[in-house]
């Protein structure tokens, strides 16, 4: 049948080439960016945009639908907000502005991240509470940065981690086993110049322990076997 004057045309149903323009801007911002026909002079969202969407989302822990969703869009463009940012006080308040758009916990909970990791522990606390099980977010310790309630439970910041409480979270774990740098501090209190100069010459290094300096055999007897830190609770 054929139209008549006034009939309406089909629309369209893919996605306006602005729109898909300024999700590759996005996407490139973050690292990922699209490449191939679908970031041409007319770009489309195509499979490879949708891949590129999907890596977005698994990387921020999101729903992988491929789809540039409300949520997957909202967390990009605070993603490229921190990632293109480069003065710390200006990040701050860009942060703080985003913060109350919040209208999701995954989004909130990067609010809590980026917040935190620009120093402004008041906006991360308000955004973490409004995450399921706030006490677990940033691996657990973290929020004791952020929450006064927590800070009696934990051992608190002493200088230079103090200005940055959040590295002082982060790091309390143990990197090698308190029982092996003992171990390790026995062994040297014991080792004599003649095992040392025994060891340099078995690794291609020639030595006479007589050139060792005597007071280097005692160094390590006089030192002090410190404990090592508590395991991070």
């Amino acid at each position: 049948m054929p139209r008549g004057r006034n009939a309406r045309p089909a629309r369209s149903t893919s996605t306006p080439a602005a729109v898909v323009r300024s999700l590759h801007k996005q996407l490139t911002a973050v690292g990922l960016p699209v490449t191939g026909k679908e970031a041409g002079r007319n770009p489309t969202f195509g499979p490879t945009t949708k891949a590129t969407v999907k890596a977005f989302q698994q990387r921020f822990h999101l729903p992988v639908t491929g789809k540039a969703d409300a949520v997957t869009t909202a967390v990009l463009t605070l993603a490229q907000t921190v990632t293109s940012e480069q003065d710390p006080a200006a990040l701050q308040k860009k942060i703080k502005k985003a913060a109350t758009a919040s209208t999701s916990p995954a989004y909130s909970y990067w609010i809590a991240r980026y917040a935190l990791m620009s120093g402004d522990y008041a906006t991360a606390l308000t955004a973490a509470h409004l995450v399921p099980n706030f006490g677990d977010l940033l691996g657990g310790e973290l929020v004791g940065a952020i929450d006064p309630n927590w800070r009696p439970l934990h051992p608190q910041p002493l200088p230079p981690d103090l200005p940055h409480p959040e590295n002082f979270y982060s790091y309390r774990g143990n990197l090698i086993d308190p029982d092996v740098l003992a171990g390790l501090q026995f062994d040297l209190a014991s080792l004599t110049t003649q095992q040392y100069a025994a060891y340099l010459t078995a690794h291609a290094n020639p030595t006479d322990p007589a050139t060792i300096d005597p007071a280097w055999e005692y160094r390590g007897a006089e030192a002090p076997v410190l404990p090592g830190p508590g395991p991070a609770e």
